[in-house]
């Protein structure tokens, strides 16, 4: 089975980190839709203007995310499929080296200008609420998707790999 997997929010906690940093006085669960910048107080522009200034050391992996990833890769073909802009890339490749993802491929549809949806996989794993519940979606559960219905929603990477 071909698996894509998304990086922020389900690999990486990109928002428990930018909270932890800048917005000390809130919780990830204050993030209670897409677009729930009002719940901390922020924007979107502040966001993507403040998760540049991340480090490697600033983010938080996902509980159980690289080890379960490792077991996925020995029976399943694994790929990264993310949607990332260009200031956040040092500390993406950074922080998948640092925990012994990064020799799996890597993919930025932002670069290619296409959608998830366009890829050739049988499963994508996501956090993103947008994302069209096509069967082969599972949507990793966060604050900011879980008022939305979805067929396979997983919560976290034991769940997920149980499911596969």
């Amino acid at each position: 089975m071909k698996i894509a997997i998304d990086i922020d929010g389900v690999v990486v906690d990109l928002v428990e980190s930018w909270l932890r940093k800048f917005h000390p006085d809130h919780v990830k669960e204050d993030m209670y839709s897409w677009s729930g910048f009002d719940g901390v107080g922020s924007t979107v522009e502040e966001f993507f203007e403040e998760i540049c200034e991340l480090t490697v050391n600033d983010i938080i992996m996902i509980k159980d995310a690289s080890e379960t990833i490792k077991r996925i890769r020995e029976k399943h073909d694994v790929f990264f499929l993310t949607d990332k802009h260009s200031g956040v890339m040092g500390w993406t490749v950074g922080v998948l080296k640092k925990y012994g993802l990064g020799n799996i491929e890597f993919i930025n549809c932002k670069v290619e200008d296409k959608q998830k949806e366009e890829y050739n996989y049988d499963v994508l794993i996501d956090d993103c609420p947008l994302r069209i519940d096509d069967g082969r979606l599972y949507m990793f559960d966060q604050p900011w998707n879980r008022s939305i219905y979805f067929n396979n929603r997983v919560f976290g990477w034991l769940d997920f790999e149980s499911k596969i």
